[in-house]
Formats: C-alpha cells, structure tokens, sequence
C-alpha cells in the first residue's frame, strides 16, 4: 500500500462527489463524532441537523471539522479532512438567503435529510421495526400490486391510508370485500358526517362504491383512540407560543361544533377579531394588518356554505333507493317482488299527484 497527499484540487473533487461524511467536534476536551448528509458548493459545506448534543456542542465551540472518504477497493481508497468554522442559518433574518440556497442544494439529494435529522429510536420501535421487516409483511406500490392482494387466500389483514374510506385504493378494497360474511372492516380513528366511513359506522346495509351498489354484510369495527391530530389544548399551545400573532388564524379544518370549541379556546388569550372561519370558496387578501374578505368581488359559492358537509338531498334520494332495494329483497320471489315494486310506484304516483287513486 501506497499512501501520497493528495493535491487541492483532487481533495475539493471528492468533497464535491461525496454527500456523506464524519462530523467532528469538541467540547470541554470531549471529542463527538457523528455521521452527516452534507453538500459542498465554493467554499462552503452545508449540513442539515435537528437539535442535539452536536448542535449544543457546535454552538459552544465552533471550530469543526469533517471528513470524507472516496473507496474504490480495499487497498484503494481517498480520505479528506476539511477543517473550518460552524455557523447556523437560520430561516429569517441576515442568513434567510443563504438558507434557501443550502435548502435547494440538500434537497437535491434522496433521503438528504438523513442521518443528520433522525433520533435513536425509543425503546420499543425495535419491535415494530422488526415486525414491519417481517416475511409475512408486503408493501404494494403500483395499482396493479394492490389489486393483486385480492387474489390472496386465507386469513390476511390489509391496511389502507384513508382513514375514512373516501379516496385511493380503500374504496377498490371494500368493493371487493364488504360484501362478504367473513370480512372484518375496522375503521380507526375519526369519520366525518358524509364519507363512505360514517356511512358505514352508521350502519348502512348498502353503499355505492365507483357507481355499484355494495352489500355492507361485513363486520364493521371501529378504534376511536387513535390519531395523528392533535386535541384542542395542544393546538391552542401550539398558537399560544407563536405570539404575538398580529393579523390572524384560520380555522378551516374541522366540523362546526369542534371548530367552534377551538374557536371559543383560542379566544381566551387572541382578540375574536383574529379568529377567521372560512366558508367554503371563501377568498381573502391577506395584508400585514389582517386578512380582508374579498369573497364577493372574486365568485360566488358552488353552493350554500352552510350545506358544505352536510348531508343532502343527494343523499336522501340514494338512501330512499337503497331502503326501496332492501324491502324488495324481502320478497319470495321475482313475481312478487314486481307486484310489490308496482305497488310502491303506484303509491309514491299517486302522493307526487302523477296518479290518480281509483276506489
């Protein structure tokens, strides 16, 4: 083995290839070491990290220094060591356009937010890394897989996205599965009032999934303690430490009740005036003293904003046609069903006066 300095030029080409390197710093005679995602442009190095002993350390003392290594076989191989000074970015202020440009430079690169932005996993992730990494756990990711999972044989459970049914391949899923007698649907967390989930929560017999009429004969289940929102104390802790709040807050996720209760909370500690809940195809103009509506100037509604999310006459018309197909299914057979199917037409004739009633 053969070991030469490398010239100025070459050590600034393997800075310049290289994206991961050995972070070095000291503090109070303590050495740290720790692996970081970095890119390299001019004379600068940028590096991204969530907070931690190296930022803390870092801060305390600036002088840092990083190396790179370049391996193109066991005896050959390029190391460099880059020696400088630590200095934050942060997002606004003198330094906002120089973040920005460490911002697009790191984004450049897949998973550039690692190994700098991830925390040792607390004590039990180990087991649901494990679990996910099982033989007996699948990923799909094209269409085509998860149709796929249809063709599976024997007890299996699969785990969709939507929460409350109401887009992606969930809705293929329960087409294919909720009409069966061994099937278990388990809805977890929150169904708002019109998706496909409440109506199954509610107990409809029958729904219409892509234009077909779905037999709901599965068992439906639901685990309500599961979330990935927060409740109304720490959302009014998050605003609260993002004061002082000088134009405004939109409150536009949420039903009405519950959008008034946060409403009612953050009104506690933020004049009312500050408090904006959109309707929808509401429009503003947001200037430094406070959004101004300008609703009315830009079109009107698609609808009534008070029917926003709320059931209509669309979904009692679809309720009364799925009523009307399950009394039919009652019948013997198909002559009565159609006696009993002409008895109904002729009474909902005769009370829309399209009929007059004979004696």
């Amino acid at each position: 083995m053969f070991i030469k300095e490398m010239s100025r030029h070459e050590c600034s080409s393997v800075v310049q290839d290289g994206h991961l390197a050995r972070l070095a710093c000291c503090n109070e005679g303590r050495p740290c070491v720790a692996p970081i995602t970095y890119a390299f442009t001019g004379n600068c190095i940028y590096c991204f990290s969530m907070p931690g002993q190296k930022i803390d350390w870092l801060r305390a003392n600036p002088k840092v220094c990083l190396q790179v290594d370049e391996f193109s076989g066991e005896r050959q191989w390029k190391s460099v060591l880059v020696f400088g000074r630590y200095q934050e970015l942060p997002p606004e202020g003198q330094w906002r356009r120089e973040c920005m440009h460490a911002w697009s430079l790191l984004e450049a690169r897949p998973n550039w937010w690692e190994p700098g932005g991830l925390k040792p996993a607390p004590q039990g992730v180990d087991a649901l890394v494990r679990a996910i990494e099982s033989r007996n756990v699948r990923f799909t990711e094209t269409a085509e897989q998860s149709k796929a999972v249809d063709l599976v044989r024997g007890f299996h459970i699969v785990i969709a996205a939507s929460g409350m049914c109401e887009a992606g391949r969930i809705r293929h899923r329960l087409k294919n599965w909720l009409w069966r007698d061994e099937a278990t649907v388990l809805l977890v967390g929150y169904q708002a009032n019109g998706t496909l989930g409440r109506l199954l929560e509610e107990g409809a017999s029958i729904v219409r999934i892509q234009g077909d009429d779905i037999s709901a004969r599965a068992r439906i289940r639901k685990l309500d303690i599961y979330s990935g929102h927060a409740d109304g104390e720490e959302l009014a802790d998050w605003v609260r430490a993002r004061q002082p709040i000088n134009a405004g807050v939109f409150l536009v996720h949420g039903e009405d009740d519950a959008l008034e209760g946060l409403r009612e909370r953050l009104s506690t500690f933020l004049p009312e005036d500050r408090l904006i809940r959109p309707r929808l195809d509401s429009a503003f103009r947001l200037r430094s003293q406070g959004a101004v509506e300008i609703s009315e100037a830009v079109a009107p509604p698609r609808i009534d904003p008070l029917r926003a999310g709320r059931t209509d006459w669309h979904n009692d018309c679809q309720k009364l046609v799925l009523d009307l197909q399950d009394e039919l299914a009652k019948a013997a057979d198909d002559k009565a069903r159609g006696d009993h199917g002409e008895s109904i037409r002729a009474r909902v004739g005769v009370r829309l006066g399209l009929m007059t009633p004979c004696s």
